[in-house]
């Protein structure tokens, strides 16, 4: 009996280690990140002002989103890999450790499918001003779920949940609005938690409220057109299907067996009538959150910038909608009482295979980056004084002339380095 529990164990972390593959490669990935564009002249400003000047200054002519900003002045004193590298990590950490109560292999599951399927995978993982904008706030909010999940009702819990949900906030313009969209769906659905969920609802509009009155923020959309609400209502009602089906389309395997592991990895327990009642209704809720909160996304962009979501803010939606559709298949497991470890093996399977094949092209193509510029840089560096006319384009050969006379900059302040 001892020894088939410790086979059944032993099996159990094979699985896991199965579908971390992919991820160990994105992590592996980080070490070929290079400065692009923008990074060069706020590697300058950093360093002629300072973390909390360059935050202030931003803040007051840019944007409101002061975590953001502070991360990008902090990851100009570290290693170019590192940020990425530790954004990454935290949240296979966060994930694993919030799905525990479930079964762990939720969390790598919706990262691996997650990452197997948006648009721009390089942009918002490896890019320090997309990651720390797009990827950070998501651990931010992942970690916030964790938290209220985890953690029992004490005053430092409940500062805890308040400081996240503030810094998650200050992340992303988009994560303020959908974090507090989020909270009401979860006080409604679970009114046994509304003192956590309430203080941390009301750290999240705090949050917000810094963001969205940061003199910056109104400087931002003056270089906007001038936002039409109707159109933008219009415009978002029409497009909020576009990036999750994207996403599908770009791989339905990753979806489905992402899906087929939250059913059949589902511990089963004894539901009686209410129950069942109570969980139909659940799923209903759930899949109406997960509509409003992707007309939330493309809302706010349109409104904000009279223009469709970006391709890597499109990591948003479809993470949010995968989420959903994994809580929604753990609840189907549960109450279907499905049941088959050849079926969930076979998914794990499967979603490793789609998995590492998206992983390795990435790499691939962060390496055939890195490489490129590396030997940029190596020119730039034996090359003596530089001119304008000396220096190549940045890593995406964005043609800008500030953008060279930042990386001229860059390479007069690190000559010796």
């Amino acid at each position: 009996m001892k020894s088939n529990h410790s086979s059944s164990k032993f099996f159990q972390y094979v699985l896991y280690g199965s579908l971390s593959l992919p991820l160990l490669i994105y992590l592996a990935a980080t070490f070929f990140a290079r400065y692009v564009a923008d990074d060069f002249c706020h590697f300058e400003t950093v360093n002629s002002i300072g973390v909390l000047n360059f935050v202030a200054q931003f803040y007051q002519t840019w944007t409101g989103s002061w975590a953001f900003v502070f991360g990008l002045g902090i990851s100009k004193f570290l290693p170019v890999w590192v940020p990425a590298y530790a954004v990454l990590l935290v949240w296979i950490v966060v994930l694993i450790g919030f799905t525990r109560r479930w079964n762990p292999i939720f969390g790598l599951a919706l990262l691996v499918a997650t990452f197997a399927t948006i648009p721009d995978v390089i942009s918002t993982t490896y890019i320090q001003a997309g990651l720390l904008k797009y990827s950070a706030p998501l651990v931010g909010v992942c970690l916030e779920a964790w938290l209220l999940a985890a953690f029992p009702d004490t005053a430092w819990a409940y500062a805890a949940f308040a400081l996240t949900a503030i810094i998650a906030a200050a992340l992303g313009d988009i994560i303020g609005i959908v974090q507090i969209i989020a909270l009401i769906c979860l006080m409604i659905n679970f009114p046994k938690y509304r003192n956590r969920l309430g203080i941390t609802f009301i750290a999240a509009i705090v949050g917000f409220l810094i963001v969205y009155l940061a003199p910056g923020t109104s400087g931002r959309q003056s270089a906007f057109p001038r936002p039409d609400l109707i159109l933008s209502i219009l415009y978002a009602a029409r497009a909020m299907g576009y990036p999750v089906a994207y996403a599908i389309r770009q791989s339905p395997l990753a979806f489905i067996t992402m899906m087929l592991i939250a059913v059949f990895g589902t511990k089963h327990k004894v539901f009686t009538h209410l129950d069942r009642q109570r969980t139909k209704l659940q799923i209903v809720s759930i899949l109406t959150t997960i509509i409003f909160l992707n007309f939330v996304c493309e809302f706010t962009a349109y409104y904000a910038t009279s223009g469709p979501l970006a391709d890597r803010a499109e990591l948003f939606p479809i993470f949010f909608t995968f989420a959903g559709f994994m809580w929604i298949g753990h609840l189907l497991g549960s109450l279907m009482e499905w049941k088959s470890q050849s079926a969930l093996t076979i998914s794990i399977g499967m979603l490793t295979v789609v998995g590492v094949v998206s992983a390795f092209g990435t790499a691939s193509t962060m390496q055939g980056l890195a490489k490129a510029w590396d030997t940029r840089d190596h020119l730039m560096r034996t090359s003596g004084e530089l001119t304008h006319l000396d220096v190549p384009l940045d890593i995406w050969d964005i043609e800008h002339p500030d953008v060279r006379a930042c990386i001229i900059s860059f390479y007069q302040r690190t000559a010796n380095q």
